[in-house]
């Protein structure tokens, strides 16, 4: 039976107790944070069981900042969705990480009747619970026709112990839309509608919302199940040919109105990148205690579901059960190291690290069997198929509901002590709380942050100087003010935050504020907290607020606001800068380097100085992004030993009279030892270089 489930109000009963069964059980998942849902914010057992409870936390403050800031986005200006809230001014900042906008959808009507973050964060962690449940509920009453199997199919996929270990990271495991789009694929096949092709446009496009992990592991489920079912209907193709290109253009697109910046940031700043090689599961993982191990009573109802097929005929492709069994162990070979052939020293690759040499962007995602919630997602639907056919063996109805009533608790049994876990959630909380709410004192400083980009200080730099974990309390204020902030978070880092960075370690030299305002910054948040003495010292003025260019707005016990000079008179005319010279009587100037490119010119890098001679601050043009140069070596007698070209990023805010060193990416270097002046120019202007360096070529 498929497509099956009663018609009319005799279905709505059991769906609204199911879904008020569902919302009951992720109150009761998540009720370490009840006694205060705005002070509160859940955290995984797990974290603290592992060591890993401030690395998670951390997590949570990007993930609170994000949820936010990407629902007051939708519910106040839709259109800027797409611009990012951090590491300004970098345009589209997230495309360094995750984006969460499935989140940010499931949280604009809580944010809108809260205007709280970490209220907004509960709800959103509560309707991550709810709503794969009801999709999966859907799922499973449309195919089998049975309200009890469907509930059971829901209970298995939404509440899977998998789910509750990145409760502070929800969006890794939001695959909600799955369950949907598999039954609108299959209508689309079986029916043939123009209905049910938008509906699978609809639910692929929200499902294209969500983490890349999921958007990977729904295409790999979903787009082997059409190709199954395509060939299982391979005679009503043609007709179907229209329908399927407009849903593929129609994804097409929105994946690449989401997608595509991704690939121009990793090309722009040559990030996103290198860290494939670390995660494939071998086949222990999908086995009990497995981190991919769907549950002991899924997988046995699954395995029920598709025996009882073999009972029963149907026309092809009419049952989806074969098809998804096939999907989903699809998923499974594509996620492990590979196939080992029984009796034969042949393991067959999984077909994903074989796409993954020419597949782009892939290699940046370092968490890719996260996308094993697309094979939980096909054992329950089939486990649904099982639960109905264990429910009508029993020839009474009062038999059947004793047995229904114990294959919902043995389902329970299976979410709620995993032999992965082991944990009685009875005595030990799977999910405990912790408090994140501010201070009243500080949530007046963060309700008197100005419009415009906002700097916290200190400021740290970089993915390997622990500048990301260093960026948290600006996460957490920022989830307050939601005014864009120069911290980043996250694996992924570029030039743009070491360059605000340098300028935050100069404050409050005026020219170091200047620069700040020339580049959007209205405000400075300072915890003072985090200052090292000689930062504090540096900062003194400030603190005392002695500083008039950086009157105090607000204040709080370790805290304080401080507003940044109006922005001075700027120049984006590239025209206006000159080299630094790179020797001073004959000696390198103080400081500057001897850099020895090496011998592979694809890692070569120069250090040159750009000066600023006029009266006008210097602003990059916009779009701030590395720039191809002419590079042109010469020789000590000034004859040109190599001209080529390269990439360089200029300095984002220059003063007048100021000098910064920057790095330069070469595409050729000498193959002459020997010392060299480098000269970077204008592609456009090769005779006027704007910096110049010197560098030794070793032999």
């Amino acid at each position: 039976m498929t497509d099956a489930a009663p018609r009319g109000g005799s279905r709505v009963a059991p769906a609204a107790a199911a879904a008020a069964a569902y919302v009951a059980l992720a109150l009761f998942t998540l009720r370490a944070v009840a006694p205060a849902p705005r002070t509160l914010l859940p955290y995984p057992f797990e974290a603290e069981k592992h060591g890993v409870l401030a690395l998670d936390r951390s997590d949570q403050a990007f993930s609170v900042r994000a949820i936010a800031d990407n629902a007051h986005r939708l519910t106040t200006a839709p259109w800027t969705i797409l611009e990012g809230g951090m590491c300004r001014p970098l345009a589209r900042s997230y495309t360094l990480g995750e984006h969460a906008l499935g989140e940010g959808l499931l949280a604009a009507l809580p944010w809108a009747l809260t205007r709280d973050p970490i209220a907004t964060f509960n709800a959103v962690a509560v309707a991550a619970l709810v709503v794969p449940a009801l999709a999966m509920y859907a799922l499973g009453a449309a195919w089998t026709g049975s309200a009890a199997a469907a509930f059971v199919a829901g209970l298995l996929f939404a509440f899977h112990p998998g789910r509750l270990v990145h409760l502070s990271k929800p969006y890794l495991v939001e695959n909600a839309w799955t369950p949907l789009l598999l039954l609108f694929t299959h209508r689309l096949f079986v029916r043939g509608r123009w209905r049910d092709a938008a509906l699978v446009a609809v639910f692929g496009g929200l499902q294209l919302l969500a983490s890349f992990y999921q958007v990977i592991g729904a295409a790999l489920l979903v787009g082997a199940f059409g190709s199954l079912l395509a060939i299982a209907r391979r005679r009503a193709i043609a007709a179907l040919l229209p329908k399927l290109a407009v849903v593929a253009t129609a994804l097409a697109a929105l994946a690449a109105l989401l997608f595509a910046p991704y690939l121009e940031t990793r090309r722009m700043w040559e990030v996103l990148q290198g860290r494939m090689a670390v995660f494939f599961y071998p086949s222990h993982f999908f086995a009990p205690r497995g981190p991919a191990y769907p549950g002991t009573i899924a997988l046995l109802l699954a395995v029920v579901g598709v025996a009882d097929r073999a009972r029963r005929r149907a026309a092809p492709g009419a049952d989806p059960r074969l098809p998804l069994a096939g999907a989903g162990l699809f998923v499974v070979w594509c996620l492990s190291t590979g196939i080992a052939l029984p009796g034969a020293r042949l393991v067959i690759p999984s077909p994903l690290a074989v796409a993954a040499a020419w597949l782009p962007g892939i290699d940046a995602v370092r968490a890719l069997p996260l996308a094993r919630f697309a094979w939980l997602a096909a054992v329950t639907a089939l486990a649904a198929y099982g639960a109905r056919a264990v429910l009508r063996a029993p020839a009474r109805a009062g038999g059947r509901a004793a047995l229904a009533a114990a294959v919902v608790a043995l389902a329970l049994v299976d979410v709620a002590w995993p032999p992965a876990a082991r944990v009685d959630f009875l005595e030990e909380p799977v999910v405990r709380a912790a408090r994140a709410r501010p201070s009243d004192e500080e949530l007046a400083v963060y309700r008197a942050v100005p419009e415009g980009d906002v700097v916290d200080v200190p400021m740290r730099s970089g993915a390997s100087s622990g500048g990301a974990l260093a960026a948290v309390p600006a996460l957490r204020a920022g989830a307050w003010h939601l005014r864009p902030i120069a911290a980043c978070y996250g694996s992924f880092t570029t030039p743009v935050a070491d360059d605000v960075a340098a300028l935050v370690e100069r404050l409050p030299a005026p020219d170091a504020a200047d620069g700040l305002a020339a580049l959007g910054f209205r405000s400075a948040l300072v915890h003072e907290s985090l200052l090292t003495p000689a930062e504090r010292d540096r900062l003194a003025p400030w603190l005392a607020g002695l500083d008039p260019r950086a009157p105090l707005l607000a204040s709080a016990p370790g805290l304080s606001l401080h507003a940044l000079p109006p922005p001075p008179a700027t120049t984006e005319d590239v025209a206006v800068l000159v080299p630094g010279s790179p020797v001073a009587g004959g000696a390198p100037l103080p400081g500057d380097l001897a850099i020895a490119p090496s011998r592979e010119a694809a890692d070569a890098t120069v250090e040159v100085l750009v000066r600023n001679p006029s009266a006008t601050m210097f602003r990059h043009p916009s779009p701030i992004a590395p720039r191809r140069v002419r590079v042109r070596w010469r020789a000590p007698d000034g004859t040109i030993a190599v001209d080529s070209f390269g990439r360089l990023l200029l300095p984002l805010a220059l003063p007048p009279g100021g000098v910064a060193r920057r790095t330069v990416r070469v595409e050729a270097v000498p193959t002459a030892p020997g010392t060299y002046d480098v000269e970077v120019a204008p592609t456009s202007d090769p005779d006027r270089p704007l910096a110049r360096g010197r560098a030794v070529r070793e032999p």
